[in-house]
């Protein structure tokens, strides 16, 4: 980062809904597939925790508590303006109300 330059720190973690119309396409290039994150259900986007490994490596997590039934197979590491830095799919998840979701993404700069 240049003198005085402003980071956005890339450090929020979104779920993608399902139920949604699309529903959650595997994660492209250019963020062309379908994709709604959670604005309900106890899903939204959070900023997680991170953890600074040095060398431009770090990890982010957060523990995402449903509050109703929900089912997720796609996340997105965001930073706060919501520019997407990377995303990932997974096997399918139903949650049910309480049910718990943990995502933890590793970045390795080499």
């Amino acid at each position: 980062m240049g003198d005085g330059a402003a980071v956005d720190a890339v450090d929020w973690i979104e779920l993608c809904n399902v139920s949604a119309s699309g529903g959650c396409g595997v994660p492209v290039a250019a963020s062309s597939e379908a994709y709604t994150g959670y604005t309900d259900a106890g899903l939204i986007k959070q900023a997680g925790s991170v953890d600074d490994m040095g060398n431009g490596n770090f990890s982010v997590a957060y523990t995402f508590t449903a509050n109703r039934t929900a089912s997720t197979n796609v996340t997105h590491l965001l930073n706060g303006n919501g520019d997407e830095f990377a995303g990932n799919s997974f096997t399918l998840v139903s949650l049910e109300n309480n049910d718990q979701i943990t995502i933890n993404w590793t970045v390795s700069i080499s």
